[in-house]
């Protein structure tokens, strides 16, 4: 076929075409570069379809499909042009084959790529679905296969789920038939999301037969005709397709659309084929049933502790596909990134020039190129655009650069196209750009080194897992940096308080090495007082040169919002005419559409979405008929002001569930949730806003639900006890009385410690112990007072466990963090707490000497553990866990048991002696202690089996590649919540039965009179009294297991947290989802790694004030 379009050798677009990679039904693709030297994959359309309308409305919906579609695994789109002559569109260049090629010459995929290519395939098409888009073209040399994953590209036939016939040639069927459902061979008003499940399952077959499923062996290639009557008439071939694949792949082929699985499905089922077992996809009324047979499975520890080069190399995979997919969901290259330029940063803010260079030369060569080819001086650091990355690699000289501008001149959008660049010219093993948010970082509290690697864990939770012998023992992520294998890229330093910003500049002078590239972006006016302080001496970032962003040209801000409009001549682009002429002219709205964050909100503002109508959008003339808006500051503040209520407008193919006012409502309030109780951090962490909830609700909420668990368990073992004889004949044969069956607060207070502190423990314990003193039918007695304090007694020390293995979960999820500023008073008010309790405990047995030791010890570990425990906010998500033995957590859990039974049992030594004492104790006939050898034994096995494991756990290796968004690692967290339920409730609760059990064997011999004896005790075991004994067990184990389960993850409280903020009407009910569709589809959110942030901090300033600037009630 002749070659269409430009010679390779030419030009187009402003792109220089190097060579031709390929061609397609509608056009040629060339390797082509920007002035600026990117590499792009540039499709030319045909002269001869160019020409034909019904085609350029095809590539219209091509271009309008990609610039929808954001994802690790789809090719993002750079720059097109549907009206020029010939029309052309630029994506992401992908270098790799296409799996059709890499078929044809090397055979069939090994099943873990394949398996691979499933999982991928699956999420490629979710992210396209999610925009309300059918591919409709799967099919093998669509797949281009890269490093880091597939790119599914050519979106030249899809369409909108539910589009009419008008958009297809009549009397032709659009796409490769071979890979074509036998729906879309029918009619294009058949095609739905299954028909791209099964283009994936031909996709699939194909990795293993080379060919399509539907084609015979000896006619591979066949005429279309011939390929679409097997399409809908033959059962496909799948006999090559390995066995833990091929039910999944039989499934997506089936000839009924509602009988294909949905794409999570394929997803899990791949990944469960990955594991080596053998799922079955469901038809769509099986689904949920399919999900619950086959859940994702974990991924095993590797045998051998991966090396640091293979790991900074896994983090940049990682890295990459996140800023890649967050670049294309805040749209920085839609319709084409903006060119911002730079000039030389003020002298008196950076090092100077000759000082640079003998800093370079003393580093060494590898801190910088002060040998060759950097700038002479510091005029040589102007530039714009994608000259960034050789500003900073071959110019400066220490390679150590600040960053500064004006508000919204676009500083965090060019440090992701730096490191984007940096990570696509990085050589394997160096050192990994990772973008880091100042906002969050409070220099009093931590040192930068410790917060970096607070944020790395954050981000990326298996860096957190500790090392093996090789690292010393340290986590993962201080490994990296410590090794110089993380290069911190470090944005908004004007968003830190005033105050600390001198303390933060020091502290990165400090922490970051000799030698060490690093870079920082600040506001000007901010860094500027921070480095010349109006009192104190100067200091600057050491070694680092500086550029300053300069506002938008008037040219360049005309081309960009008439290209986004659909380019000049169209009706859409004519709105911004009058706009357009007053930025030659100068004024207010020329001013603030100087800058990147302005041009973004404007373009939201008035132009109207694909799909929508003209009128949907507002005139952007009203930027220059409105008289309120005579300066810069009231333009960008009715910019500010109209930008969400234009995000939220109705839109037929992308509904909101959330109305314009209600959204505004909420985001206002996130907003200031983050300013005022966040002091200005721009990070919205779903497990961060029970900070938002009043301190005293969860702790009182918790030792409530305690208490009223220990209830219903008393309350059922007395039921069960009354049909029959589980527990022997110990107690007769009327079953248990309340006294009895209770637990006398004890695991109230455990439960309740554990999940609400000091305070649950206390409030549990004391409904707990207060059911027996109302059971015990004799409220006013003296007995009552030592029931109450021994409850008192049990919720402190469950208090003080908790207060311990809450720095657990600090420690583990969150990486290293030092204990928490500000807990002295609390560890002094815990420690006088404890004397009272001990001493009141004692006082009420009558026995002072005990009351002044248990007063002095309570005293000593109360101050200790609530010293040493982190702030109740600070228990981040937890993820992958795994466990291994650690003696200190049986030794602790012993000790609390202890300190919960010596006391009582000391009792009735010093009445009966320690023999007969004790004697009585195990016989359960103790007069003078109400504590007797089943609760001791139960109260040591679970403060035992719950420290162990808490202090066992540990977090897992997992697939780093992957960083985790914020609904996915709730759901992580919620997953470990199950398991880490589950099995310390069969852990506990078996060990509990067969405690009770044994316990409960031991009855008195029938002529037994008088003191009891060891001699009058014998050992009677009943099959009754194990059902009896495990079903007590397995009641308490629940109890126990729910609450190591809460406090060892975030998604408990954020559930609480999340209910009560709907209720008081402050956030919707579907939260995440509505952060979701926020970021993904309004574009108001950003996504940082694991957290969400406003996209602007001047927006989230903006709405934090309210409306006009006047705060919100």
């Amino acid at each position: 076929m002749a070659e269409s379009g430009p010679s390779a050798a030419g030009r187009l677009g402003g792109y220089a075409l190097e060579r031709r990679l390929g061609a397609g039904g509608m056009g040629v693709v060339y390797l082509a570069r920007s002035a600026t030297g990117r590499r792009v994959a540039l499709k030319v359309i045909r002269p001869e379809y160019a020409e034909d309308a019904e085609f350029r409305d095809r590539f219209r919906r091509e271009v309008a499909a990609v610039r929808m579609v954001s994802g690790a695994f789809t090719a993002s789109v750079v720059d097109a042009d549907t009206e020029g002559s010939p029309p052309w569109l630029a994506t992401q260049y992908v270098p790799g084959d296409s799996l059709a090629e890499r078929v044809r010459r090397d055979g069939p995929l090994p099943l873990p790529e394949a398996v691979r290519l499933a999982a991928q395939l699956a999420e490629a098409l979710s992210d396209i679905h999610r925009q309300g888009i059918v591919h409709r073209d799967l099919k093998p040399g669509n797949i281009l296969l890269a490093d880091d994953g597939i790119r599914v590209i050519d979106f030249g036939i899809s369409r909108p789920v539910g589009a009419g016939r008008h958009l297809t040639r009549t009397g032709s069927v659009m796409g490769t038939p071979a890979f074509m459902a036998p729906e879309q061979l029918d009619g294009p008003h058949h095609v739905g999301r299954a028909t791209d499940v099964f283009a994936l399952g031909s996709v699939l077959a194909f990795a293993f037969l080379g060919r399509s499923p539907f084609e015979d062996r000896d006619a591979a290639g066949a005429e279309p005709i011939a390929a679409a009557y097997a399409v809908v008439h033959r059962e496909p071939d799948v006999h090559a397709v390995p066995e833990v694949l091929r039910p999944l792949v039989a499934a997506c082929l089936a000839k009924d659309p509602r009988h294909r699985p949905a794409l999570p499905e394929v997803l899990r089922s791949a990944v469960a084929a990955g594991a080596g077992r053998v799922p079955e996809p469901r038809r769509t009324g099986e689904r949920r049933a399919a999900a619950r047979a086959f859940p994702l499975p974990r991924r095993p520890p590797p045998a051998t502790e991966p090396g640091l080069a293979a790991l900074a190399d896994q983090l940049a995979v990682a890295v990459r596909r996140q800023w890649e997919t967050e670049a294309g969901v805040r749209g920085l290259n839609d319709p084409r990134p903006l060119t911002v330029a730079w000039r030389p940063a003020p002298e008196r803010l950076v090092e100077e020039w000759d000082w640079l260079r003998r800093l370079a030369d003393d580093w060494g060569p590898g801190s910088g190129t002060a040998d060759s080819g950097c700038a002479s001086g510091p005029g040589d650091l102007a530039g714009s655009g994608g000259q960034i990355l050789h500003v900073f690699r071959e110019r400066v000289p220490t390679r150590r650069l600040v960053v500064l501008g004006a508000p919204g001149s676009g500083k965090t959008m060019l440090l992701v196209r730096l490191l984007l660049d940096l990570i696509e010219h990085r050589h394997r093993g160096a050192a990994v750009p990772v973008l880091f948010t100042l906002s969050s970082w409070d220099p009093a509290e931590l040192d930068l080194e410790s917060w970096l690697t607070h944020r790395l864990t954050q981000d990326f939770k298996e860096l957190a897992a500790t090392g093996g012998a090789a690292l010393g023992g340290i986590s993962r992520a201080r490994a990296l940096l410590m090794h110089r294998l993380v290069l911190p890229l470090l944005d908004g330093f004007d968003e830190l308080p005033a105050q600390a910003r001198g303390a933060a500049l020091d502290q990165i002078n400090r922490a970051v090495p000799q030698g060490q590239s690093v870079i920082l972006s600040s506001r000007t006016r901010e860094y500027s007082e921070a480095v010349r302080p109006a009192a104190g001496l100067p200091h600057k970032l050491v070694g680092a040169a500086g550029i300053e962003l300069l506002p938008l040209d008037p040219q360049e801000i005309s081309s960009y919002l008439l290209r986004d409009a659909g380019g000049t001549g169209t009706p859409t682009a004519a709105r911004w005419d009058s706009v357009v002429h007053s930025l030659k002219q100068g004024g207010p709205v020329a001013e603030a559409l100087s800058t990147p964050l302005m041009i973004f909100l404007a373009r939201t503002i008035y132009n109207p979405r694909t799909g929508e109508p003209l009128d949907a959008a507002r005139s952007p003339a009203e930027l220059l008929e409105n008289p309120a808006l005579s300066s810069r500051a009231a333009v960008e503040a009715h910019l500010f002001e109209a930008f969400v209520p234009a995000a939220y407008r109705r839109h037929p193919a992308a509904p909101s569930h959330w109305s314009a006012a209600e959204a505004g409502r909420t985001l206002r309030w996130l907003a200031r949730h983050a300013e005022r109780v966040r002091a200005g951090a721009t990070d919205l962490a779903w497990w961060q806003l029970r900070r938002a909830v009043p301190r005293w609700l969860l702790p009182v909420l918790l030792g409530v639900l305690a208490g009223a668990l220990e209830t219903a368990v008393t309350w059922l073992t007395m039921q069960v006890s009354a049909y029959g004889p589980f527990w022997g004949d110990r107690h007769g044969d009327g079953g248990l009385t309340w006294s009895q069956a209770s637990l006398d607060g004890l695991f109230a207070g455990l439960v309740g410690g554990v999940t609400g502190r000091i305070g649950g423990g206390l409030i549990g314990a004391s409904i707990g112990a207060a059911g027996v003193v109302i059971g015990h039918g004799d409220p006013l007695g003296a007995w009552t007072c030592q029931v109450l304090t021994a409850g008192l007694v049990y919720g402190f020390v469950g208090g003080l466990g908790g207060e311990l293995t809450a720095g657990l979960a600090a420690r583990r999820a969150g990486g290293e963090r030092p204990r928490a500023a500000g807990r002295r008073p609390w560890s002094r008010g815990a420690a006088l707490l404890g004397a009272g309790i001990g001493g009141c405990y004692g006082c009420a047995q009558g026995m002072p000497a005990m009351a002044v030791g248990l007063a002095c010890v309570f005293a000593l570990i109360g101050g200790l553990a609530v010293g040493h425990g982190p702030g109740p906010e600070e228990v981040p998500p937890a993820a992958d866990l795994r466990w291994s033995w650690d003696w200190a957590g049986l030794w602790i859990g012993l000790g609390g048991g202890l300190a919960v039974t010596l006391p009582t049992w000391l009792i009735g030594f010093s009445e009966y002696g320690i023999s007969h004492g004790l004697a009585a104790d195990v016989a359960g006939v103790t007069l003078a202690s109400h504590f007797g050898t089943i609760h001791a034994t139960g109260a040591l096995t679970a403060n035992c089996l719950g420290c162990a494991i808490m202090y066992g756990i540990r977090g897992a290796t997992a697939d780093l590649t992957l960083a985790p968004a914020p609904a996915a690692l709730l759901a992580r967290d919620r997953r470990t919540f199950r398991r880490l339920g589950c099995v310390t409730a069969g852990v506990i609760g078996l060990a509990l039965g067969l405690v009770f059990w044994c316990s409960n064997s031991i009855r008195l011999a029938p002529a037994t009179t008088g003191e009891v004896r060891w001699q009058d005790l014998e050992l009677a075991p009943t099959l009754p009294g194990l059902v009896g004994g495990l079903f007590t067990g397995a009641l308490l184990g629940a109890v126990v297991g729910l609450a190591v389960a809460w406090q060892q993850t975030a998604c408990g409280p954020f559930t609480i947290t999340r209910i009560h903020l709907a209720l008081c009407h402050r956030l919707p009910r579907r939260l995440m989802a509505f952060l979701a569709d926020a970021h993904e589809r309004r574009g108001v959110l950003r996504q940082s790694g694991a957290v969400y942030q406003l996209r602007h901090i001047e927006l989230q300033r903006h709405l934090a004030a309210g409306d006009h600037g006047r705060p919100d009630p």
